[in-house]
């Protein structure tokens, strides 16, 4: 168990119950008398550590509309231009499609997770594609945002 005493010199010096009865060195170098641990119980323990902050994913938002953008673009393109394609041209199709796939579930993970939503709707809005990003995008955010750190 730890404990706060005062040094003369007005900082708080942290002590173990294991320091009662003895001295320590305070940092501006003075000598301080630990109480007694009868005395030392009835002291104030210090405060809890204070919890960190939490992450902004905020700058994940945009990087997710462009990739999901980008991979329906990509379905478009491919579209349009094999429209009348057949035979070797089209073996092309299947692999943009899973590319434009991958682009559109990956920008729709980085909204989801830019804006702190649950665990579940980040695991069930990206197979949707795009219509998986407009309600990720209509969505509020799970929690007001994280104010910026002081300088």
């Amino acid at each position: 168990m730890q404990y706060e005493t005062d040094c003369s010199c007005g900082k708080v010096v942290v002590v173990q119950a294991a320091d009662a009865g003895g001295t320590l060195r305070c940092a501006c170098g003075r000598e301080v008398e630990v109480p007694a641990l009868s005395r030392l119980r009835r002291l104030d323990p210090p405060p809890p550590p204070s919890a960190p902050p939490p992450v902004d994913y905020a700058f994940l938002r945009v990087p997710g509309v462009i990739t999901t953008l980008g991979g329906m673009a990509l379905s478009f393109v491919v579209g349009v231009m094999l429209a009348g394609a057949t035979g070797e041209e089209t073996a092309v199709r299947p692999l943009a499609g899973m590319v434009s796939a991958v682009a559109q579930i990956v920008g729709t993970v980085l909204v989801c997770v830019s804006k702190r939503f649950p665990i579940f709707l980040c695991i069930l809005l990206p197979p949707f594609g795009c219509f998986g990003m407009v309600v990720a995008t209509l969505i509020p955010e799970r929690l007001p945002p994280v104010p910026p750190p002081p300088r």
